[in-house]
């Protein structure tokens, strides 16, 4: 059960998103003052409508990117936890979501996520937006899911995802060649190849927390949340891949 600190450490978590313009580091912070609690999964879900059906649109994931690709793959249309729990709008729990009556892919799709996960329970935030409807979901083995942490995390789940809406919906920024260092546009060059920081790291000579402080840097510069954006951004501003 947690206690007031752990509650008020979660609510300082939500305080520094709100202004946050890095958000994987955000999340980070984030899951430092969760995982005391027994979370060790948060992911950041928009629900979108595909060829007439809703299918969960996976924004952010603390899980690796093997397992983000199987979800989409395999979980995405029919994931129960993301889209029963949006026409729900209340905070729920995945237990509560497993017992629900279940249509047999949701079954198959909740034994998935719990394989991809190691999870075996979850806090599942509804959020809204103009943009749209989504689930944060906070995942752990036993997770503390008592009322007052649900509160605290439903506050942190709201801030998290209006966070990552503004960064994604904002106009785009204008950089030009003097906004990135030359160092900055080499990782940059190696991010849109594929590569992660640690063989970025060992291409480049500098060591893989060096590579992360530039990379984190660039996003910074650009105003992007995610690796893929600064890509995407740089790109059209012909500041890489010239």
């Amino acid at each position: 059960m947690a206690d007031v600190g752990q509650v008020r450490q979660i609510l300082s978590a939500a305080v520094k998103v709100a202004s946050a313009n890095d958000m994987p580091q955000a999340i980070e912070d984030v899951m430092q003052a969760v995982r005391p609690l027994g979370y060790t999964v948060c992911n950041v879900v928009r629900q979108k409508v595909m060829r007439g059906a809703f299918e969960a649109d996976l924004l952010y994931s603390t899980g690796d990117a093997g397992r983000q690709a199987r979800y989409a793959r395999e979980c995405a249309a029919v994931d129960p936890m993301v889209h029963r729990t949006a026409s729900l709008g209340q905070v729920k729990t995945a237990r509560d979501i497993g017992a629900m009556p279940l249509r047999p892919e949701e079954v198959r799709a909740l034994d998935t996520i719990r394989e991809l996960t190691a999870c075996n329970d979850a806090c599942l935030i509804p959020v809204a937006q103009g943009s749209g409807a989504g689930v944060v979901s906070f995942a752990g083995h036993k997770p503390d899911t008592s009322a007052a942490v649900r509160d605290a995390l439903n506050v942190l789940g709201h801030v998290i995802y209006d966070r990552f809406m503004d960064l994604m919906l904002a106009p785009e920024p204008t950089p030009t060649g003097k906004a990135l260092s030359r160092r900055e546009r080499e990782i940059l060059n190696w991010v849109a190849q594929g590569k992660c920081d640690s063989e970025i790291a060992i291409i480049l000579g500098i060591s893989e927390r060096t590579s992360r402080f530039h990379m984190a840097n660039v996003k910074r510069k650009l105003r992007a949340p995610t690796r893929i954006e600064a890509v995407t951004l740089a790109v059209r501003a012909g500041l890489i891949g010239g």
